[in-house]
């Protein structure tokens, strides 16, 4: 998938299509870079890695503006002449959630192959220890396992077609090649000349010819090796190919031999299946297609139920349950989602929430094209039940974990799992950074209990942190030989609220000075100091040592 970044963005949202359309990434050394560009982006002259204010003078030269002119929209438009309408959009890179909507497109796909996975990092495959992540690797290629598939399908090239026609229905353009090995087909994809958007390839593993002529970057080797391969003439696979194996091993290791004999089918790579595969699933294929909705609602309960006595009997419970309604027009079809907060395998609590999410899709999905023929239901991120015994007298309702649960799991249906959180702590000293919330439906959920960051500040912040900070007049004592930093708050005034008038400061801790890091972006310098008024109201206030403005930020 060319580009996937722009690819995912232009499906999304059809008016960028035939735009110029660029992604930056920020730099922590280089500041602000290009990290993907759009075709008419690139024809104008915009490269990856280039300074984003040098492609933003491309761009507006591309598009008949000033080079000098700048507006303060993340998109400009510019009509030359008052007869074109030329545009041009410049976005921040989100790798996030670029990978979240390549899994989603890969989910698709599994009517043509069981087994489909994503393109891994070269650092981390191939059985060898795993090193630090590399932030920088944007995953664009799907692999899927298709052999002895041909014939459902009519062969190779019928199959390589329905593929690629899938892929322009759902508005993506793709490169798809069909060899005997991942390391060829993913060349052929990325380099050969017979394979094109319009016209997949499949190339079996006796045409070295092909094999010959693919350029040395398509075999997935790291950039050192390439650079070095550069400098000595060598830029072929035929070239690698008939230079002797031990002088090639000595000199530029193993990874390069690896290489090799996985493109030539010497040495076996399986593909690492990206979505995990249902555990339990309940499936009724229907004899007559139907869009009755309380039909389609007792056939998804009575499987439910089925996969809740499965679930029993081996004492698990699931964490993900899905439901799909296929329907005679694919694109009507209905996938459902419910994630639990605790797993369950009782009927009692699945039941009214599939049926939640049931009723709302089947009244947003239209009813003239819902034809359901089969209904699957699907379970995964099962885990084993865990029974304990109650206390004889405990009568505590905060200790009926369940019935908690079932809570949240209700409140997340109706209100969406982004919106049920829960606090947790983050590292930085910043105050209104130190925390984030997090779903506490998340099937990711590593922990269900809370972790303990020892801080030695916790103790000394606020309950309440106002957002964002009051700004007030705060009045130091007047002690000439100490310093500035150092001489207490003495008199405090509120510009807003019910007390407007100036209070005076008995008691007061402090200071506490807050910066922040370079590579958090704007710094941030603040003198923090616990203030008790005459009233006997303890706040929380900083001055901003960049303004010298004084706030408040909390209340004890």
């Amino acid at each position: 998938m060319p580009e996937w970044p722009i690819q995912r963005l232009v499906a999304a949202e059809p008016e960028y299509r035939q735009r110029h359309l660029v992604l930056f990434r920020v730099d922590a050394r280089n500041g602000k870079r290009v990290a993907a560009a759009s075709p008419l982006a690139r024809h104008a002259g915009v490269r990856t890695d280039m300074p984003l204010n040098e492609a933003n003078a491309l761009l507006r030269r591309a598009a008949g503006k000033p080079v000098g002119s700048s507006q303060s929209s993340n998109h400009q438009r510019t009509v030359p002449g008052g007869a074109t309408d030329d545009q041009f959009y410049v976005f921040e890179h989100d790798p996030t959630a670029d990978l979240a909507a390549l899994r989603q497109f890969v989910e698709t796909l599994e009517k043509f192959s069981p087994v489909i996975g994503i393109e891994q990092d070269l650092r981390q495959i191939d059985g060898r220890k795993k090193t630090k992540t590399n932030t920088r690797f944007q995953p664009s290629s799907i692999l899927l396992e298709v052999t002895g598939l041909s014939e459902l399908f009519g062969g190779y090239p019928a199959l390589a077609t329905a593929v690629l026609q899938h892929c322009q229905q759902l508005g993506y353009c793709a490169r798809i090649a069909i060899a005997n090995t991942i390391g060829l087909a993913w060349g052929v994809a990325h380099f050969s000349s017979d394979c094109r958007f319009d016209s997949p390839a499949v190339i079996p593993i006796e045409q070295t010819q092909i094999t010959a002529h693919l350029p040395v970057s398509g075999l997935r080797i790291d950039a050192t090796t390439g650079q070095t391969l550069s400098r000595l003439g060598i830029t072929t696979v035929g070239q690698l190919l008939a230079i002797d194996r031990a002088d090639l091993r000595s000199r530029l290791g193993d990874d390069l031999i690896r290489r090799l004999d996985q493109l030539t089918g010497k040495t076996q790579e399986a593909v690492i299946v990206s979505r995990k595969l249902p555990e339990f699933t309940a499936n009724d294929a229907l004899q007559y297609p139907t869009n009755h909705h309380k039909t389609i609602e007792v056939i998804v309960e009575r499987l439910v139920i089925q996969l809740c006595t499965e679930l029993k009997s081996r004492q698990l419970g699931s964490l993900v349950w899905k439901v799909r309604l296929l329907s005679e027009q694919r694109a009507a079809s209905v996938d459902l989602r419910v994630s639990l907060f605790q797993a369950t395998s009782t009927a009692e609590h699945v039941v009214p929430l599939v049926s939640m999410q049931l009723e709302q899709a089947l009244q947003n999905s239209k009813r003239h094209e819902l034809n359901v023929h089969e209904v699957i239901v699907e379970v995964s991120s099962c885990v084993l039940l865990v029974q304990k015994q109650r206390q004889l007298f405990d009568e505590n309702p905060r200790l009926d974990r369940q019935a908690l649960s079932h809570l949240i799991n209700r409140l997340s249906s109706r209100l969406g799992a982004e919106n049920v959180v829960y606090p947790t702590f983050r590292s930085g000293a910043q105050p209104e950074l130190s925390f984030q919330f997090r779903p506490l439906v998340d099937p990711q959920r590593t922990g269900r209990g809370t972790k303990t960051i020892p801080t030695s500040h916790v103790r000394g912040r606020p309950l309440r942190l106002l957002s964002p900070p009051v700004p007030v007049a705060v009045r130091r004592e007047a002690i000439k030989d100490r310093a500035t930093a150092f001489r207490k708050p003495a008199q405090i005034t509120f510009h807003s609220g019910v007390n407007r008038s100036a209070q005076s400061i008995v008691r007061s801790w402090g200071p506490e000075r807050i910066e922040t890091g370079w590579w958090r972006g704007a710094t941030v310098q603040r003198d923090y100091w616990s203030i008790v008024t005459q009233t006997g109201t303890q706040f929380w206030v900083f001055c901003d040592l960049k303004q010298n403005k004084w706030f408040i930020h909390g209340e004890f």
